[in-house]
């Protein structure tokens, strides 16, 4: 194996690394998403349920809390539109590397079948001559 294709598998093996710890991302902030519509249900849920009285003494608390769960949400989708655009590009990449690597591989192997034919054909039509 030439010095190229083997910087060429270490290249891709770097390229899947990355694009799976994109995709751990991507998941991490979909589970994120998840727990904070969970919050914000929760938070609502108790608004509505709760003893009038209380609920007016605590609204203000909850319309907060509301506030920054509906802000932590937007910056996930931003987070998460951003590691889902990485990762088109990861895959999209390492796709690339792949053909190349295989582009270059069969031309080595190619290039071998060569020589060894060489040889062959050297070891036909001179047989006195010492081969390895």
């Amino acid at each position: 194996m030439s010095k190229r294709t083997e910087r060429l598998r270490r290249l891709l093996h770097a390229q899947e690394q990355m694009h799976n710890s994109t995709q751990r991302a991507v998941e991490q902030t979909v589970q994120q998403k998840t727990e904070l519509r969970q919050k914000e249900a929760s938070l609502v849920r108790l608004m509505a349920e709760g003893d009038p009285i209380l609920v007016n003494a605590l609204m203000a608390s909850h319309a907060r809390q509301l506030k920054k769960v509906a802000k932590e949400r937007a910056e996930l989708d931003q987070a998460l539109a951003v590691l889902q655009k990485q990762l088109r590009k990861h895959g999209t990449t390492m796709e690339s590397v792949r053909r190349f690597l295989s582009m270059v591989e069969a031309k080595e192997r190619k290039e071998q079948e060569k020589s060894d034919n060489m040889e062959i054909l050297e070891m036909v039509t001179n047989p006195k001559a010492k081969h390895l």
